[in-house]
């Protein structure tokens, strides 16, 4: 019988973590004659080589190859993939697991929609994973039309003829990033792309950090020398224009302008912060274009124009401006009949200081962003303030979450913009509408039984606030909405909205602390906000910084 799908697993001080991957691969569906099993030893040190020769004679057609320590697990799979001979791979990391049904469900989606890659669903276990790509099956999926590079782990199955044919394999050696090269290198040979989003494939497990390679400690110039193999593949696959300058604005956010903002600037170590900063900038002047600061929202071009004019001076201020930025979310209405949930809202995004966000109109009608105080008057050219078109393309998600956290889904909602006149500027609030069809809001399918929480996800101009949806508040604490599902056996399940919050051993509601610092109890927060000093909490300490002080 040959062997329809062939599982590479690299191995590496796994410990007891080995147990469940191996018992994942036992438990599968898909009939074991029909899977080989292949165990990579990276030159392990505490005895896991032995614990998966002893853990692979369990499994039918598993195989273990011990070869000396490589540092990443780029050979590994590399030597796994060269031993495999099933008609598709599945890269599986030691220390997650698949779904029961996950082999069956790739392999079926492969053969019926005739993809190279089915990107199946991915769960994170102390890991955020893009709620976005699964929100429900896609049979040809694009890079253009799908979010297809948020997720680029190589947790996923691949056509084995594809990546021969195309010579696709992992970049050796202390490399970051080589996961994305191979991924990225698949989906621009493939013919076809599915997205298997109904059914929870693999469950990804954040360890804590330690031997895991790319946990280690990175010079940020060795991480953006590896982030320029990435964009070699972009470059080597697309033509100059937007395509490209899309696609390079991915990682031009992620990876290098998310690491300007908010606490990781204004908390990175003395020093390594300005070496982030220069790498970044010498990335952006050899690889980034003009036009993929199109492609970003305004909070990102404001720290991009910080970077080319080398100005971490702005880039601080901006994340003073941003830490903490979130929004007050009002619930206007709640409506469950049968398993139809229709939510009500308004949403105002507040600033570092719990002001709401302020904003202009020049003479020709454009929406200017107005920065707070602690920003240097003439920092930013009015025209790089332009939130027009941001805000018009602000959304709304309601997420409903299992309350252990570990599966995640959302609806989109209808966002309307509103600007409201105060004091001379404009506050943005957001109205929006959710109705949420609970048979089939995870992913096509009903939820499953059990509770669930139920959050407001909101984006605008590249601020984003997640949090729980309140309930009516009482005196001393607040509450939470949330979803009760119980099966109903033959018959449709029983939903039920559910409150929550913290209350005494008494029954009596827990009060919620200010959080602030006694000196943010004596001086108002708007005030502080408007003196050119930095306050920010570390802890029980409160750390002023005084004009001209670089950080």
């Amino acid at each position: 019988m040959s062997i329809r799908v062939s599982i590479v697993v690299p191995v590496y001080n796994a410990g007891p973590y080995l147990d469940a991957c191996v018992e994942s691969i036992r438990r599968q569906s898909l009939s074991a004659d029909v899977v080989q099993a292949i165990f990579v030893d990276d030159g392990s040190t505490d005895g896991s080589g032995r614990r998966a020769d002893r853990l692979a004679a369990t499994l039918s057609n598993a195989s273990v190859t011990h070869t000396p320590n490589s540092g990443w697990p780029g050979r590994p799979r590399n030597i796994g993939l060269d031993e495999a001979v099933g008609e598709y791979v599945v890269f599986l990391d030691q220390d997650d697991w698949l779904g029961d049904e996950a082999l069956e469900r790739l392999c079926e989606t492969a053969d019926r929609t005739r993809a190279d890659v089915v990107v199946g669903r991915e769960v994170g276990h102390g890991r955020g994973v893009p709620r976005e790509l699964f929100r429900r099956n896609v049979d040809h999926a694009t890079l253009d039309r799908h979010p297809l590079l948020r997720l680029l782990t190589p947790h996923k199955l691949f056509r084995r003829s594809l990546l021969e044919s195309h010579g696709i394999r992992f970049p050796e050696g202390r490399r970051r990033f080589e996961d994305h090269v191979f991924v990225l290198r698949a989906y621009f040979a493939a013919h076809r792309i599915a997205i298997l989003a109904d059914y929870p494939c693999y469950h990804w497990v954040a360890r804590t950090a330690g031997d895991n390679a790319s946990d280690q400690y990175a010079d940020p110039h060795d991480y953006y020398r590896a982030l320029r193999d990435v964009l070699d593949v972009v470059e080597a696959n697309t033509e100059p224009g937007p395509r490209r300058d899309r696609m390079i604005a991915h990682w031009y956010r992620r990876r290098c302008l998310d690491r300007l903002r908010g606490a990781r600037w204004l908390d990175a170590p003395s020093g390594h912060d300005l070496e982030v900063f220069d790498a970044i900038r010498e990335l952006a002047a050899q690889r980034v274009g003009p036009g993929v600061d199109d492609e970003l929202p305004l909070s990102h071009r404001l720290r991009s124009f910080a970077v080319r004019q080398e100005t971490p001076e702005l880039v601080t201020q901006l994340a003073r401006a941003e830490q903490g930025a979130r929004a007050r979310i009002r619930v206007r209405a709640v409506d469950l009949e049968g398993q139809r949930l229709r939510i009500r809202l308004s949403a105002t995004m507040l600033d570092a200081a719990s002001e709401p966000m302020r904003f202009v109109r020049d003479d020709q009608g454009r929406l200017l962003w107005s920065p707070p105080a602690t920003i240097s008057p003439g920092a930013i050219p009015a025209e790089l303030l332009d939130a027009t078109a941001d805000v018009e393309r602000t959304t709304v998600s309601i997420v409903v979450r299992r309350e252990d956290r570990t599966l995640e889904h959302d609806a989109v909602a209808t966002a309307e913009p509103v600007l409201a006149d105060r004091e001379g500027a404009l506050k943005l609030s957001i109205d929006a509408r959710a109705d949420i069809d609970l048979r089939t809001v995870a992913a096509g399918r009903a939820l499953g039984a059990g509770r669930w929480e139920l959050l407001v996800d909101l984006e605008t101009c590249g601020w984003r606030s997640v949090q729980r949806l309140p309930a009516a508040r009482q005196r001393g604490t607040r509450r939470w909405l949330g979803l009760e599902v119980v099966a109903g056996g033959d018959s449709a399940p029983t939903v039920r909205l559910t409150t929550s919050g913290a209350t005494m051993p008494d029954g009596r509601p827990v009060r919620r602390r200010s959080g602030r610092h006694p000196i943010e109890r004596l001086v108002p927060r708007s005030v502080l906000g408007r003196l050119p000093i930095g306050l920010r909490r570390a802890g029980k300490r409160i750390l002023l910084r005084l004009p001209g002080a670089r950080r």
